[in-house]
């Protein structure tokens, strides 16, 4: 029998025979993306929260019902949220004056052109 310990990489949907030990994080996870628009996981580097995620609530959903949207923090968090949505858009993303947005270098910084500026109000709001 292999060892169920994947060390430092996280379990995936596949992996949900052997994913054990968090049952009631998950379904607090469950109840919680019905009761908001978002649910923000986080915690410190090595806790589990990817493997929670991508193993645990995933397969909670059907694949059709399952869209995350996985966003390191990197330097700017609005800026790597931004970078993440953009990846997974089926339309292009509008600007608060309903312009199509460029994916912006910083949607924080000021400066830029006016499509950039208006990213920014819209997320500052």
């Amino acid at each position: 029998m292999p060892s169920p310990f994947k060390f430092l990489d996280a379990y995936t949907r596949e992996d949900r025979a052997i994913f054990f030990g968090r049952d009631r994080e998950i379904e607090e996870m469950y109840q919680k993306v019905f009761e908001s628009k978002i649910l923000l996981i986080y915690g410190i580097s090595g806790t589990g929260k990817t493997s929670l995620i991508n193993c645990g609530l995933a397969n909670k959903f059907e694949d059709a019902d399952w869209l995350p949207v996985n966003v390191r923090r990197g330097v700017n968090i609005v800026e790597s949220l931004w970078k993440e949505l953009w990846k997974i858009a089926i339309t292009p993303l509008l600007a608060s004056g309903g312009d199509i947005t460029p994916l912006p270098t910083s949607p924080l910084k000021g400066g830029g052109d006016k499509k950039t500026r208006s990213v920014k109000n819209t997320w500052q709001e």
